[in-house]
């Protein structure tokens, strides 16, 4: 394979000038003005080694102070702590791009810490997507050379690697979340000095109060203010056994045990690599819980599945809510002339609801390849004007009850339209037009859906998208559910 030009740097041999080593800790006292001269003297020394010797392959880099916030996908920048640094050679190695990388940022960084000791952060080095860039081979070199150079067909024949340096590499020096922390505690003692004294002082006189109170013996009826008489001689008649018709309720709760074998979260591309992943059971570990639902609820019906409310003891899903939906699959008798609506039983009710729970699982990793293609424009062309919402497919399960093993249901993340908001259909599956609402809000949803179909059809080679759109509108989430999916084949 024909290669292009590359600068060929000899081992151990440094691309910076003679810096001292981050893991020295040896620049704790630092300040802005030496800093601020060691990063000119880095940009001047680039720049002298790209005019000197005609070096052709160099990079830029846009570089960011960030962390990663617990439970978050994205990185949280930093006081808007950031540089572009030109002339950096592609071929610079991981340990080297982090110095260059945090001599840098280290004159803003210096002036934002107001006095916190440099030398007490471990920094690390991450690319876009919170890939760590360490030293991935001896001698250290071409750290992210990779993504500068494409393959191409030479001219005589067989193929060649080309330099292309268009876009700038995005890199982040991160600092783990307990130092950041660490970082606002000193913050906050330098803008409240007082603090200290004042709770110091609170504590004395809080002491010289009860030492007044326990000398005067001062009485009870002079430390709070009592309720009205009319209030207490209200609860007292309200006081006695509890009537038939107000217990009711507790002698109809049921508890159902049950195990139950919940949906996997997984990417897009961990689904192809796994097709059966949302519809083999047997691959996945159940958990052992009691559902709890009223035997005198009633339940609602929709084409096929009819839904009661239950709850659990533990939470089944990732929101940590223990309220949940309870499904079955049911058919209408065709000589009832009621349209009489039969359950399936044991294996048929599993096997339906199996099928339910795989359009689930995949309707729910299909959003995530939508979210994960608006993450990767929104790195590239910057975020849009207006606030995307946020939507996803309710978490659900297989639950089957014990020990009997005859009665099954699929649970699903409990929707409360009194105070989650009324179920709304945005996306029918005979038309590809999302509904028009006169709620801003609504709307905005259903054309982000509509937009999800046109990435999903697209991202799949025109095989497969989302066909139906229905949940409920929280005002912050928006909770999908029973999606229908086309795909061909």
């Amino acid at each position: 394979m024909a290669r292009g030009l590359q600068i060929y740097t000899p081992p151990n041999t440094s691309l910076l000038p003679s810096f001292p080593d981050l893991s020295s800790n040896s620049d704790g006292g630092i300040g802005y003005t030496e800093a601020h001269a060691q990063y000119e003297q880095m940009h001047q020394h680039f720049a002298s080694k790209v005019f000197s010797q005609g070096h052709t392959q160099s990079i830029t880099l846009k570089c960011w102070l960030a962390r990663m916030e617990p439970r978050k996908v994205k990185q949280t920048l930093i006081h808007d702590i950031h540089i572009a640094l030109a002339n950096i050679p592609v071929n610079i190695g991981a340990s080297e791009l982090k110095r260059v990388v945090y001599y840098g940022l280290l004159p803003q960084i210096i002036k934002w810490l107001r006095d916190y000791p440099v030398s007490d952060i471990r920094f690390m080095l991450h690319k876009v997507h919170w890939v760590e860039v360490v030293p991935s081979s001896y001698p250290d070199v071409n750290a992210i050379a990779d993504d500068f150079f494409v393959l191409k067909a030479g001219r005589g024949g067989g193929i060649v690697r080309t330099f292309v340096n268009k876009n700038p590499a995005k890199l982040y020096l991160a600092m783990d979340n307990p130092t950041y922390d660490s970082i606002m505690e000193h913050f906050d003692k330098l803008d409240n000095p007082d603090e200290d004294i004042v709770q110091t002082k609170v504590v004395a006189l809080c002491h010289k109060l009860q030492s007044f109170i326990d000398g005067r013996q001062i009485r009870p009826s002079n430390l709070m203010v009592s309720p009205e008489a009319s209030h207490i001689k209200d609860a007292l008649r309200r006081q006695g056994a509890p009537r038939s018709k107000a217990l009711k309720p507790i002698l109809d709760n049921r508890a159902m045990d049950c195990l139950i074998y919940m949906l996997p979260s997984v990417s897009w591309a961990e689904a192809i690599e796994s097709p059966t992943i949302f519809s083999d059971w047997t691959e996945i570990r159940p958990r052992y819980e009691p559902i709890h639902h009223s035997h005198n609820s009633e339940p609602s019906f929709g084409g096929f599945k009819s839904a009661v409310p239950g709850w659990t003891n533990k939470s089944m899903f990732k929101s940590g809510s223990t309220d949940l939906c309870l499904k079955q699959g049911f058919y209408t008798c065709p000589d009832s002339d009621d349209n009489e609506k039969i359950f399936y039983n044991g294996m048929s009710q599993i096997s339906f609801l199996s099928g339910e729970l795989n359009l689930l699982g995949w309707g729910k990793t299909m959003m995530e390849l939508v979210y994960h293609y608006i993450s990767q424009r929104e790195e590239s062309k910057g975020k849009p004007a207006f606030e995307v919402p946020s939507m996803r497919f309710v978490d659900g399960g297989l639950a089957i009850c014990q020990p009997e093993q005859k009665q099954a249901f699929m649970i699903e993340e409990w929707i409360d339209p009194l105070t989650q908001g009324a179920f709304v259909k945005y996306i029918h599956n005979n038309s590809g037009r999302p509904r028009h609402f006169e709620d801003a809000a609504h709307d905005l949803c259903a054309h982000l859906l509509s937009f999800c179909q046109h990435v999903q059809f697209y991202k799949t080679d025109r095989m497969v998208y989302i066909s139906d759109f229905q949940g409920e509108f929280t005002g912050g989430l928006e909770l999908l559910t029973d999606p229908q999916i086309i795909s061909d084949p």
